[in-house]
């Protein structure tokens, strides 16, 4: 039986006496708790063991290196600056490494291999993760942490993106300074045979922590047990967190925890919508599940209200919203704008969209076109592209600076310049599957 197959069966087992929406979720991933095949029979009972969460020592380029990843090459043509590759374990392909922006330059986060043997490597599921801030302007290691347990991928890939939930694993404050990153979740029985007998199953736990992007230093951690945490968000100077007994908001609670005192006490107050993000001084609450609610295929009347963190008082309410984007921002039907057509992808084209940025306010006609969220050397910008019409994907026409990002605030004309950003991509070199971090230069094309 594979790693994997054991895992899911190891989740059921410990969710047997959630709702039947938990069953299904479970089977789809819900705990990467570590699996250890036997060495002495690949058919035997796999060990389930509890891991504490802990953060190396902060290093540098030499540390970093260790874990594999490499020092920044030449840029090979005249749009790439620098190239980074780092080692990533056969299995992760693209779902578990991650590029997150700050104002001190992006942080990698990468899955480090359990094992030398690529064999090994793919049975075994990884334990640690990489930190590592990198220089925009070199490409070099500003510092690097590995942390225990892994950052929750699995989480995020089989489960709430199952559902299309809003909510993210790795959130960054408005201003860039903090990111926060959600672990593994853990089973809270130290005991395998705790796990594995007929008893009641134990809570598990899983732990949220908060790194200063500039520095790597360890801001605040939280670890919840029992609840599930079904969302989490940074303002600039809280970490709000949403959890509930269910995998519903209704009943569970929002806290925020403040991240100028590590020890300080949260405030608390009663979910009224899911998670979807934050500003520099609000929680972004959304009344659906769905990242998306009003798309092609159907249209549901959703709503956003911006919230304060603390005591959950609603400071303003967006309706008619047909995208949430977890970076500070909605697409929404303009005022008068009749709903369009379920299946019909011309009126879908045709309906007339803006982009609200929640930082500032501010509105963008994106009439025509997607909103994706790109990395640059400093932040994150909106961009803005059509489709292609002979084949798939998108054209990148302009680009916005998110307004937490531009200091003269949000513009809502769209620049059609050359944007500098960071990619990520995989590779493979001399029988290693790599992740490649590049420097680039995306030239807009005219037209749309």
């Amino acid at each position: 039986m594979s790693t994997r197959t054991w895992k899911d069966s190891m989740r059921a087992r410990l969710w047997l006496a959630t709702l039947t929406c938990a069953l299904f979720l479970t089977a789809t991933g819900v705990a990467t708790w570590v699996i250890e095949p036997s060495s002495s029979q690949s058919t035997s009972e796999p060990t389930l063991r509890y891991i504490q969460t802990t953060l190396s020592d902060i290093g540098g380029q030499k540390e970093a290196e260790a874990a594999g990843i490499g020092s920044p090459e030449p840029a090979p043509d005249g749009e790439t600056m620098w190239s980074v590759t780092a080692t990533v374990p056969p299995s992760d392909k693209r779902e578990n490494q991650t590029l997150v922006p700050t104002a001190h330059g992006p942080i990698a986060i990468l899955t480090i291999p359990p094992s030398s043997d690529p064999e090994k490597a793919e049975r075994v599921m990884p334990t640690h993760a990489s930190v590592a801030g990198l220089d925009p302007d070199t490409g070099k290691i500003r510092w690097y942490r590995s942390v225990t347990p892994a950052v929750d991928f699995d989480h995020d890939g089989s489960l709430w993106r199952a559902f299309d939930l809003p909510s993210e694993i790795i959130s960054v404050s408005a201003d860039g300074e903090y990111a926060a990153f959600r672990l593994d979740l853990q089973p809270t029985g130290h005991n395998d045979d705790d796990i594995f007998s007929d008893g009641p199953t134990p809570s598990p736990s899983q732990a949220v922590v908060v790194l200063s992007t500039k520095t790597g230093e360890l801001v605040r951690k939280v670890e919840t047990t029992g609840d599930n945490v079904l969302g989490q968000a940074l303002t600039n100077d809280s970490l709000v967190i949403l959890t509930s007994s269910t995998y519903h908001p209704e009943g569970g609670q929002i806290s925020a925890y403040p991240l100028t005192d590590s020890e300080a006490p949260a405030d608390s107050w009663e979910a009224t919508g899911w998670l979807a993000g934050a500003t520099a001084d609000s929680a972004i609450l959304s009344s659906t599940v769905e990242r998306q609610p009003c798309n092609p295929s159907r249209c549901l009347n959703a709503t956003v209200t911006l919230n304060d963190p603390t005591t959950g008082a609603v400071q303003d309410t967006y309706d008619r919203v047909t995208t949430i984007h977890p970076d500070g921002g909605i697409e929404r039907l303009t005022d008068g704008q009749t709903p369009p057509t379920p299946d019909d992808e011309a009126s879908w084209n045709a309906a007339h969209r803006e982009l609200v940025d929640l930082h500032t306010g501010t509105t963008t006609d994106i009439t025509g076109h997607e909103v994706s969220v790109t990395v640059t050397p400093t932040g994150r910008a909106w961009l803005l592209s059509t489709p292609k019409t002979d084949k798939q994907g998108t054209t990148a026409r302009s680009w916005l600076p998110i307004g937490s990002t531009n200091p003269d605030g949000a513009s809502t004309t769209p620049s059609t310049n050359p944007l500098e950003t960071i990619t990520k991509g995989p590779t493979y070199e001399n029988s290693k599957h790599l992740a490649l971090i590049e420097r680039t230069t995306l030239t807009m094309t005219a037209g749309g």
